[in-house]
């Protein structure tokens, strides 16, 4: 059987002797075509500019009873990305993929200019945000939870510092947008205590001030004890409209608690405007009346009272404020950086050698086909010509 028949005969009856000396026939062909392409493949990868990738990885942190996965949802949602039941790790590639986050490491490295150097119209933040994401891959790895941020860049030091640029702002904007119920409630006896010491510090020289002044040692014990009680019920006051404004940060007005709490600060109110009047306590069995201290006593009581109203404010607050930072921690968002991103010393792409070898690969493959093809060809024109002898 020659290799003609070989090409004829019926698939059941292939020889592989006949069918390997069709590829020996035109080995040389096959051989050209497989230098040719693995040449062009040489030369064009040496040509192509180098590409460096440069990658950082993170664990997602997690206590048993933080709210990470609702919180993230949220931040999805404030980022331009839809965050369904998913792991946490999952979470953080959707913020990771967001356009806003993209847009601020843009800004952050000044990158448009560096994107579109040579180009003639000006680029637009959306230009930008696509060029970025098509030279970063994100990723999760689910047996781990780690996350990976991996950009591909020409130049090494830039690629490492656009992959750190991306931990460093998820991170800004998880603090920065992740006010939680627990986080409304630290800023806000966080302003309070701020306040409080500003004022308790201005009470203070004031009362030092009017002492000097008057060369007063100690005041008089009834304006003392007077002023002790207004103090004390001016704290409760106090104290009473902080828990309504924390309440309030959280809270609908038509809440039982908030009105509730309304009822009390108002009467209280109301109690203290009458001491301060003059009047007496009627159910308290003393007097709290100003009018039979000394005027020089009596002042340097109003200073001491302002002083003794928001050291006693402090003792109030400060426990309230590491509460509020306890529940705070429990519902933190965090991450750990397990490897930060380096400037990669070997490049990424092009790598010659796969290239080359899927060059080669197809080229013999290319090869066999045009052999056998060239071979059904010739077969086909020697049939032929005895057909057209047979005819004349």
């Amino acid at each position: 059987m020659n290799a003609n028949n070989a090409i004829n005969a019926d698939p059941d009856e292939i020889n592989l002797l006949d069918l390997w000396r069709v590829l020996v026939k035109r080995w040389k062909l096959i051989a050209l075509i497989f230098f040719a392409s693995t040449f062009a493949t040489l030369v064009f990868s040496l040509l192509l500019p180098k590409i460096y990738q440069a990658k950082t990885t993170l664990l997602p942190l997690e206590s048993p009873q933080s709210g990470l996965s609702s919180t993230l949802a949220a931040l999805g949602g404030m980022a331009g990305v839809s965050i369904g039941k998913s792991t946490p790790a999952e979470k953080f590639v959707a913020v990771l993929e967001s356009r806003t986050l993209a847009e601020n490491v843009i800004q952050k490295l000044n990158l448009l200019p560096e994107f579109f150097a040579g180009s003639s119209q000006p680029a637009t933040m959306e230009d930008g945000v696509k060029k970025l994401k098509g030279l970063t891959q994100i990723s999760t790895d689910r047996k781990s939870d780690l996350v990976s941020v991996a950009v591909e860049y020409r130049d090494p030091q830039r690629a490492a510092q656009i992959a750190n640029a991306y931990i460093e702002e998820l991170d800004r904007f998880m603090n920065v947008n992740a006010l939680t119920l627990a986080k409304q409630k630290r800023l806000f006896l966080e302003q309070q205590i701020a306040q409080t010491k500003e004022q308790m510090k201005a009470a203070e020289e004031k009362l030092k001030e009017y002492a000097q002044s008057k060369r007063m040692v100690a005041p008089d014990f009834q304006a003392q004890t007077a002023i002790k009680g207004l103090s004390d019920l001016r704290a409760e006051v106090i104290s009473k409209e902080v828990q309504l404004g924390v309440l309030r940060s959280y809270a609908t007005p038509q809440n039982p608690e908030v009105q509730t709490l309304l009822e009390q600060v108002n009467l209280l109110k109301r109690q203290l405007a009458r001491l301060e009047a003059g009047s007496k306590n009627p159910g308290g069995g003393s007097e709290l009346s100003l009018e039979s201290a000394p005027q020089l006593a009596l002042s340097f009581e109003r200073y001491k009272r302002d002083v003794d109203f928001n050291a006693k404010m402090l003792e109030i607050l400060i426990p309230q404020y590491e509460m509020a930072k306890m529940g705070e921690a429990k519902e933190d968002i965090s991450f750990q950086v397990i490897d930060k991103a380096a400037p990669p010393i070997k490049k990424f792409k092009p790598n010659i050698r796969i290239n080359l070898l899927l060059s080669g690969t197809l080229a013999i493959f290319l090869g066999i086909f045009l052999t056998f093809f060239l071979q059904f060809l010739e077969r086909v024109k020697t049939q032929s010509i005895p057909s057209s002898k047979s005819v004349s």
